[in-house]
């Protein structure tokens, strides 16, 4: 019924007007306006590029009959001459406004009593005629801007990332200083930094920032802030600052600098009500600002070590929810890799317009009435891999403005760019099925009689529910269902020993929401969730006629164009690839040309060089970082074998601060080193192609491996030469075909008594089937680390006598992230794991 329901949304979105234009079909390449090539919803025309490291489009808006975006760099408070304000009609023509001030924006504001579009420190009247607030007179990088408290027909706030508040006229753009902008990662006035959204209501300005200067490796402890201003001044406090909290002044975690010295104009001090890194702060009103701003609610979304939060302001009072985190690659106290969390009502100028929310991979279909007494139908659409910044509705198409590929810590990237996906809003299902974890208490203490906060189980059809409890007691959790309302009932009880663990498939629960009771009190508790569903494509697409049949399948002995790619550094952002049949190159327009160049040949293969970056054995693949060796699936032997061009290139950066691993067959997500890295690694499809190298490039995935007897296909590109590419998006990837593979940390091993097995990849399979074999009788325990931090509980123990094989199939909707296996007699033994489709 639930699906019935939102095909209907859907449909009735198209007659309001939601679903106009050409549907675009994922991997399609067609024609757009004048005739312009579109490449599943990217037009490589519309790349973006700047001559700083990054190059993301900080904010899109519609207005005055043109879709209006601004790009930014990574820390420009003073501005620059290669990031752009750009006006793009509706047949797609970009112009680049000469007003341009560049710097690192992601501010937008419909000003309607003036009927200005600011975006970035751009005020745009209805005409498309442009004014700047200049940086030499306010620097910053500006993040957020929002309503005036006084004065809404006049006045505007501006939020910079170091926390600064400008108070700007936006009839002339004169300006009052409200608190300046600090450099070097703010000072000790508003704890955290990294600033993220401004909103005003129920009389307050509310800020968020999402990082901390100091300690930015520890994901643990205090970071960011959700924090409100009541319009009082410094010299409304007698030239006098508030009292500020001891958080402010602990170096431990925040700046080591006092704040500047008072004057009259400056705020007072913050209400900081949590210092948890948030990002996002809007309302029912969205970028025009809330209808009613002294009754609507205030949205604030954040997130923490447990999970995605999600808040709500009404009556002065901040509600709170969990929602599940689909990745680790936002996560990190520092906060750069979130850019940037949204809600955002998609268009307007139509009241049925959906509202939409991203948070750590994850699109939310986001309820206009979410609040503390109606919380129902908050639902996940799609896991996305991508970075979304910012997005509308423009010309009848979804508008996702991206951050696509920086040089951070991509080598193989000579210039930083980025583009926009346009489609429609269904075309999200096409991703990856909705996935996450989450946690509601994590190795904390609990109360007797304490109550977690809700998390949403809303969405997702496999569940898993483990409970760990450190304490000296054993104690009883109440599970209780909500389906959106303030009524909770009591669905089961689980005892949970002293020092125990337990799990429970809690799958078929009814309700949006759970939250849990503790009936007895522990010293350390854990409660965390993994969810997820199963895979809605083909399992293996890449067959026939397929949108991947271009791509040479691992047994393919047919001749197939593999070799390597670089995005080069000109500002042409033109593509250069290395093949057997010689060195090409692609531009905007589309056509891959043969290039006879041996100098610059000669430079891509040395400096592009493909070399192994993953080591495997008779029992699996293997990764080792930070000392550990992290075992994964393998899906055919001739992996193990270098390629025409040599070994498939393992790991690159194709989306900005996170990595793309290409192992066995699979393509998995890599968070940051300084988020998490190889521990936290996720699975996102099986595609059993020989790709040799991909690429992120105007936007675009591309791959190599393209077999030379491909038909003309939309997602491919050849030259005269007969050297090919396959082009896509890099959401595309979750269509290759689901996660499987086999293998495990043994396969007739010599095992040492009682000595555990490194750690096997377990979290992002389905079906999931354990054999154990041993020479010896024995008993094996098989641990699993569901919080992927390297501490491991029992999840099950299998006794075996000599010679003796036994099968293990784990409960359907069973999760972990990690799984080990120990004996406790010294034996030769198997520990064999077979991932795949659902039978």
């Amino acid at each position: 019924m639930r699906k019935l329901q939102r095909t209907l949304r859907i449909s009735a979105l198209a007659v309001l007007g939601f679903g106009l234009g050409k549907t675009v079909t994922t991997g399609e390449i067609v024609s757009g306006p004048d005739g312009l090539p579109q490449i599943s919803g990217v037009y490589p025309h519309l790349a973006v590029t700047s001559d700083e490291r990054e190059v993301g489009i900080g904010a899109v808006v519609p207005w005055a009959g043109r879709l209006w975006a601004i790009t930014y760099g990574p820390h420009l408070p003073k501005g620059d001459n290669s990031n752009k304000l750009y006006e793009i009609d509706q047949a797609l023509n970009p112009v680049i406004r000469p007003e341009s001030l560049g710097g690192t924006p992601a501010n937008r504001f419909i000003h309607e009593p003036s009927q200005q579009l600011i975006i970035g420190q751009h005020f745009v009247d209805a005409s498309g005629e442009v004014r700047n607030l200049p940086y030499s007179a306010a620097p910053g990088r500006p993040t957020g801007t929002a309503a005036h408290l006084t004065d809404p027909e006049n006045r505007i706030y501006i939020f910079t990332m170091e926390n600064a508040v400008y108070d700007v006229n936006v009839n002339d753009l004169s300006f009052v200083i409200r608190y300046p902008d600090v450099q070097s990662k703010g000072d000790q006035f508003l704890f955290g930094y990294h600033g993220k959204g401004a909103y005003t209501g129920q009389g307050t300005l509310v800020v968020a920032n999402n990082g901390r200067p100091s300690s930015q490796h520890t994901p643990l402890k205090p970071s960011g802030v959700l924090a409100r201003w009541d319009g009082t001044t410094y010299a409304d406090k007698g030239n006098n600052y508030l009292p500020r909290p001891a958080i402010n002044s602990d170096t431990n975690y925040e700046n080591s600098k006092s704040p500047v010295a008072g004057k009259p104009d400056y705020i007072a001090g913050w209400t900081q009500d949590f210092t948890v890194q948030h990002c996002e702060v809007t309302g029912p009103g969205g970028i025009r600002g809330n209808p009613n701003p002294a009754t609507d609610p205030v949205w604030a979304t954040g997130f923490d070590a447990k999970s995605v939060v999600l808040r709500v302001l009404e009556d002065g009072q901040w509600n709170t929810w969990r929602l599940p985190k689909a990745s680790y690659s936002h996560d990190g106290s520092h906060g750069w890799h979130t850019e940037w969390p949204r809600i955002r009502q998609l268009d307007p100028d139509h009241p049925d317009s959906p509202y939409l929310m991203h948070m750590h991979g994850l699109f939310f279909d986001f309820p206009p009435t979410f609040s503390k007494n109606d919380f129902s139908r908050l639902k996940p659409i799609c896991n996305y891999y991508k970075m979304p910044v910012d997005y509308c509705m423009f010309n009848g198409q979804l508008v996702i403005a991206k951050n696509d590929a920086s040089k951070f810590d991509n080598a193989l990237a000579l210039r930083a760019q980025s583009n926009f996906w346009f489609g429609q809003l269904s075309d999200l299902e096409q991703w990856g099925a909705p996935s996450g974890h989450g946690s509601v208490w994590l190795n904390e203490a609990v109360p007797d009689g304490g109550i977690s906060e809700p998390f949403l189980v809303n969405g997702f059809t496999q569940r898993t529910l483990h409970l760990r409890n450190g304490g000296h007691s054993a104690i009883e959790i109440e599970i209780q269902t909500s389906k959106g309302d303030d009524s909770w009932a009591t669905a089961m009880t689980l005892n949970l020993p002293a020092g125990g663990y337990l799990y429970d498939v809690i799958s078929e629960l009814p309700g949006e929401w759970v939250r849990l009771a503790a009936k007895g009190s522990s010293s350390e508790l854990t409660a965390f969730f993994h969810m997820s569903n199963p895979y809605p494509h083909a399992s293996v697409p890449s067959t026939g006629n397929g949108r991947f049949a271009a791509l040479a399948n691992i047994h393919d002995t047919t001749e197939q164009s593999d070799g390597i790619i670089r995005a080069m550094g000109s500002s042409d952002l033109q593509l250069e690839f290395a093949s057997d049949k010689g060195y090409h190159r692609i531009g905007k327009a589309l056509s891959l040309e043969d290039i006879d160049s041996r100098a610059a040949e000669a430079d891509l293969r040395s400096e592009g060089a493909l070399s192994r970056d993953f080591g495997s054995d008779a029992a699996s693949a293997w990764i080792d970082d930070g000392g550990t060796r992290f075992r994964l699936p393998k899906l055919d032997p001739l992996y193990d074998a270098p390629f025409l061009s040599g070994w498939a290139r393992g790991e690159r950066e194709v989306v900005t601060e996170r990595k793309l691993l290409n192992v066995h067959g699979t393509f998995y997500e890599v968070p940051r080193d300084n988020s998490g890295g190889k521990r936290l690694l996720r699975p996102l499809a099986t595609h059993g192609k020989r790709i040799t190298d991909f690429a992120s490039w105007r936007g675009l995935l591309v791959l190599t491996g393209v077999r030379d007897d491909a038909p003309t296909s939309e997602s491919l590109v050849r030259s005269p030469s007969g050297a090919a590419l396959w082009l896509g998006e890099v959401d595309d990837i979750w269509k290759m075909g689901e996660p499987r593979g086999t293998g495990g940390p043994w396969k007739n091993t010599t095992v040492t008594a009682n000595r555990p097995s490194a750690p096997y990849l377990m979290y992002g399979y389905d079906r999931k089937e354990l054999t154990l074999s041993t020479d010896s009788a024995t008993t094996f325990t098989v641990e699993v680390d569901f919080l992927a931090d390297d501490t491991w509980s029992t999840y099950k123990t299998f006794t075996l006598a000599a010679g003796e094989t036994v099968h293990h199939l784990f409960p359907e909707g069973f999760h972990a992230h990690w799984v080990r296996v120990a004996s406790d007699t010294a034996t030769t033994a198997t520990a064999w794991f077979s991932y795949g489709p659902a039978k």
